[in-house]
């Protein structure tokens, strides 16, 4: 019915889409609860055999369509908000191309200026220039973060998405933005390359007669990159208009398509959310709030015990990261005075083939482990740090942003490997470069402490209760493994050693060499008795 409500309004919009969706969602929830109790109640015997497995089936997934359609309805209000059901709302849409990856998701190669009302864009401005267009409106000259300035000096909008929390470098863009004399914008939404291309897969493709070519899923990246790179013209310089010229098209084709389409666009959504391909930030509180409680905004995130996130960083590079296989090995050592020692080893290789354009070269990535506030290096090796002449130099005159002077006040440098350490959004951060010619294989690893220890003893009222009544004394070990955004191809394995002294009650995966894939933020959590 609601399907159906959808295909006779009048003048529809994606925010009456979904009035109209939670609406009907709002009647029908009171219904499928009534039957799922009603399934809860008849004994799958009495059922005829040929229909029994129907009967479970339904049984089994009617509770999770009720808990889908009740998330649907607390989300409705917020994606109204969003896309401008009461008011006009202006963004700072980024592109992010994630075969160039950078710590949020990809390098900014174009931005686009976006007024939307009730989901329907009522203005789409991309610059031809695209983010370098903003450099010369910039009043104020920072200097760049150390290791950026590989390739400037000068800090500026195209790389301001340095920090892998989305939060601080969604603030960092804005700051550039307006800095260049920009209006103020509610918020700002960054898009990886790729989740474009699935978006293309889904509305099917897309004809660009005046570029003589059909944009479809598997060529979009390669096409893309080609005409903003080589084939532009040279003297009109506006090598980004590609993505003006084929944004509107997409757009077109999502608000023109069926209820069907609707659907599925707004689950590719979901899944792009969830997997960081998009990333969230909004100036109005409340809103960021509710962002960053369902996890969109992308935000490096607290960690009772231990914690890991892993980032790369192209640097010169090229288009390289299309191409880069990422292995990570975790060694968790459980030590039997209660000390843990993690050992982070990193292999990336390059498939990519000498010469061949965009992916042939050199990758070039500055790598950072985000570790659990005061973590203590121990040993680290496998790098190939640039030569000193290749970096500019910044002038004396210049401005250190905030950000950057709080991380060098506490930043120090290990003399034997070069490695960078120091704090940044309550983590410490160990910093070293990688490079990875075509064919080739690199490793890195890290070995450090952490600021932890499983036998400390509890002075809780319901820990001395257990030892009154001579309950066995328990201890716990988790790590959260942070996804970063955008990258391609990586795989993590941990490995736990507990000691002699602990037996495991309850873990949450293997202790041996337990895979994870790149796709999802991950829990890994242990149960230990003390056998002292």
């Amino acid at each position: 019915e609601a399907m159906n409500a959808i295909k006779e309004s009048v003048n529809p919009t994606p925010v009456s889409h979904i009035a109209l969706l939670a609406t009907y969602i709002n009647s029908v929830i009171p219904h499928l609860v009534q039957a799922s109790e009603g399934l809860d109640s008849i004994d799958p015997k009495v059922i005829p055999e040929d229909e029994r497995e129907t009967f479970t089936h339904i049984k089994t997934e009617l509770p999770l369509l009720i808990a889908s359609l009740k998330e649907f309805r607390a989300l409705s209000d917020v994606a109204k908000n969003i896309l401008g059901a009461d008011e006009t709302k202006r963004y700072l849409l980024v592109f992010q191309n994630n075969t160039e990856i950078r710590p949020t998701g990809g390098f900014m190669g174009s931005f686009a200026e976006v007024k939307v009302r009730d989901g329907v864009l009522t203005q789409l401005s991309v610059p031809g220039g695209g983010t370098y267009d903003l450099q010369g409106g910039l009043r104020t000259a920072k200097v760049a973060p150390e290791p950026l300035q590989l390739l400037k000096a000068k800090w500026e909008f195209q790389d301001a998405n340095w920090f892998p929390d989305f939060p601080t470098s969604a603030r960092q863009m804005l700051q550039f933005y307006s800095d260049a004399g920009q209006p103020s914008v509610d918020g700002v939404i960054a898009i990886n390359a790729t989740f474009v291309a699935k978006l293309i897969g889904l509305i099917g493709p897309i004809e660009m007669a005046e570029y003589g070519r059909t944009i479809d899923e598997e060529n979009f990246l390669f096409e893309a990159q080609k005409i903003v790179e080589t084939e532009y013209d040279k003297e009109e310089n506006k090598p980004k208009a590609f993505i003006g010229d084929l944004a509107p098209k997409i757009i077109e084709r999502v608000l023109q398509g069926d209820p069907e389409l609707f659907l599925t666009l707004a689950d590719h959504v979901g899944t792009g959310l969830a997997q960081k391909d998009i990333q969230l930030y909004f100036s109005q509180e409340k809103l960021q709030q509710e962002v960053l409680a369902r996890g969109w905004g992308g935000a490096i995130v607290p960690s009772a015990k231990d914690y890991l996130m892993v980032v790369d960083s192209n640097l010169g590079g090229g288009k390289t990261d299309g191409v880069m296989e990422e292995k990570v090995d975790v060694l968790v050592n459980i030590e039997e005075d209660g000390s843990v020692t993690n050992t982070v080893k990193i292999s990336r290789t390059h498939h990519g083939i000498q010469g061949a354009i965009f992916t042939g070269v050199n990758n070039v990535n500055y790598l950072r482990l985000y570790v659990p506030k005061g973590s203590k290096l121990l040993s680290a090796h496998g790098f190939s740090i640039p030569d000193a002449s290749l970096f500019e130099t910044p002038s004396p005159d210049w401005v250190i942003d905030d950000n950057l002077e709080y991380a060098a006040v506490h930043q120090t440098r290990d003399e034997k490997t070069g490695t960078d350490i120091y704090q940044e959004n309550g983590k410490t951060v160990f910093g070293n470069w990688m490079q990875t010619n075509p064919g080739t294989t690199s490793t890195a690893e890290f070995t450090y402490k952490l600021p932890l220890n499983l036998l400390e003893k509890k002075t809780g009222v319901t820990d001395q209760l257990k030892k009154l009544v001579g309950l066995d004394e328990t201890q716990s070990y988790s790590l959260t493994l942070q996804k970063q955004s955008g990258v391609l191809d990586r795989h993590t394995s941990v490995s736990v050693i507990v000691p002699a002294n602990m037996q495991t009650m309850w873990r949450s995966q293997d202790l041996e060499k337990t895979l994870f894939s790149n796709d999802t933020d991950v829990f890994f959590g242990l149960l230990l008795k003390t056998n002292l």
